[in-house]
């Protein structure tokens, strides 16, 4: 069934129907369309920038991101036997 087809075909059926029912049809009809909400736009808060300006020992990122994994690393080995934590994470000297 073409387009124009199908919108004759839903005009009749429409003006079969009884005035009353009419809202009826364009509330369902409308239901059945998608509904396209614009999503809220939110801003990047960067409240944050330069917070941790007084703790910079000369770490590069890349630096860092070492030692994050290094940390990360040894949290996960500390319970493992025979496992030898690196100086900088041995605290019962």
């Amino acid at each position: 069934m073409s387009g124009a087809d199908t919108q004759e075909r839903l005009h009749a059926l429409v003006k079969e129907l009884p005035p009353e029912l009419h809202e009826d049809v364009i509330s369902y009809i409308e239901s059945l369309l998608p509904k396209k909400e614009t999503p809220k736009r939110e801003f990047l808060r960067q409240d944050w920038a330069g917070a941790l300006k007084g703790h910079y020992d000369g770490y590069t990122s890349v630096e860092l991101q070492k030692e994050a994994v290094d940390y990360m690393a040894h949290k996960a080995m500390k319970g493992v036997s025979g496992y030898k934590p690196p100086k900088k994470y041995d605290v019962s000297r």
